[in-house]
């Protein structure tokens, strides 16, 4: 997730990112997600794992400088509103084929209602506890 700003940046950040599993790409400079500069800050990043698959540089870089390498450093971060993010494999069924998610993923309850919509992937209600990701686990 590479975010970046104009020649103008915000006041403030922008951007709302909840119950997403970010997982890095397969470039030679990998990172799950990077503010290209100061600035490009999300204005809420909660309930979101950032999944360390691959063995990305860093697991967030902040304004472009600072690497941080675990959820409990993102979660400290004050130039936005930040929660329970979570830097874990989310056991897909088949990634990238089948985003759902296996029994015993610790994406399942560990999300936010906050924001979330009514339904996952499937047309399936949402529940609380609701789950990080695109689906919530179970029948």
């Amino acid at each position: 997730l590479f975010l970046d700003v104009g020649a103008t940046p915000p006041a403030s950040g922008t951007g709302i990112y909840r119950n997403n599993i970010v997982r890095g790409g397969v470039c030679s400079t990998r990172y799950v997600v990077r503010e290209n500069n100061p600035g490009a800050d999300p204005r809420i990043f909660e309930n979101n794992d950032l999944d360390p698959t691959g063995t990305p540089l860093a697991l967030y870089v902040n304004e472009g400088a600072s690497s941080l390498n675990t959820a409990a450093a993102v979660n400290t971060l004050t130039d936005m509103i930040v929660s329970g993010v979570i830097s874990t494999d989310a056991l897909f069924v088949n990634y990238p084929l089948d985003a759902h998610l296996t029994a015993g993923s610790p994406c399942i309850g560990a999300g936010t209602a906050a924001g979330a919509p009514a339904t996952d992937l499937d047309g399936q209600p949402r529940t609380p506890p609701l789950d990080i990701g695109p689906d919530e686990f179970g029948p």
